[in-house]
């Protein structure tokens, strides 16, 4: 696990500096190839923190150093896949599952409990919160899906709210087709978007609404019920 992260900083940064934290470590050790440091040793200008050890150490970790030098935070108990890229200031919380060839990009919150599969982009300033799956999708700067959301096949533009409860149902059984939700989209909690489908520009569908495929949702618009 350790040097699945450390590839994917070193792909991003190939000069960047890695080094392990252990209260236990002594000078000179190495680990995987890699510095070993105590907590209070750990050098102020390293911008990525991945913890690592049993919730005791991380937590001293954690309040030995100073946050505020820190690019990105990576939890250990989290899953990154190979040839993923994660930007700097991006936070991935415990218990996250990060696929093969995932881009996460600046200053994004993922998880708890978030699933991003392979292929999927996830632009600046996004949050993916808890219970959230992300499948061959899209997520445009500053739009959020923060509770128990599946989004499979889908485009998502800048600073759209998709509300707790939304299922893309991207797949018939025969096809999996696409859904575009557009800039500043609102989709209310617990929407079905049935693909293929768009959701216009600064639209809302309200709370619990079915949209149904190719049924779709003009700019500007608000669509409620069962069929919206």
């Amino acid at each position: 696990h350790g040097r699945s992260i450390a590839e994917i900083i070193l792909s991003n940064e190939p000069s960047a500096k890695i080094t392990f934290v252990d209260r236990n470590a002594r000078a000179g050790e190495t680990v995987l190839g890699f510095p070993v440091v105590p907590a209070a040793e750990f050098p102020a200008q390293y911008r990525a923190l991945v913890t690592i050890g049993d919730n005791l150490q991380r937590k001293k970790v954690f309040e030995t150093l100073n946050h505020e030098c820190m690019d990105a935070r990576i939890s250990s108990r989290s899953y990154i896949g190979p040839l993923s890229r994660i930007g700097k200031g991006t936070t991935i919380h415990p218990l996250s599952y990060i696929e093969e060839d995932v881009v996460i990009g600046k200053n994004c919150q993922i998880g708890p409990f978030a699933r991003i599969r392979k292929h999927s982009r996830i632009k600046d300033d996004v949050i993916v919160g808890n219970f959230v799956e992300v499948n061959r999708s899209t997520i445009g700067k500053g739009s959020k899906a923060k509770h128990l959301t599946y989004l499979g096949d889908t485009m998502i533009g800048e600073n759209a709210n998709i509300g707790a409860g939304t299922i893309v149902a991207n797949y018939d059984g025969k096809v999996k087709s696409k859904t575009y939700i557009k800039d500043k989209a609102f989709v209310g909690s617990g929407s079905i978007l049935v693909a293929p489908v768009t959701v216009g520009k600064g639209s809302m569908t309200g709370a619990g609404a079915v949209v149904t495929k190719n049924h779709n949702v003009p700019a500007g618009k608000v669509v409620i019920g069962i069929p919206a």
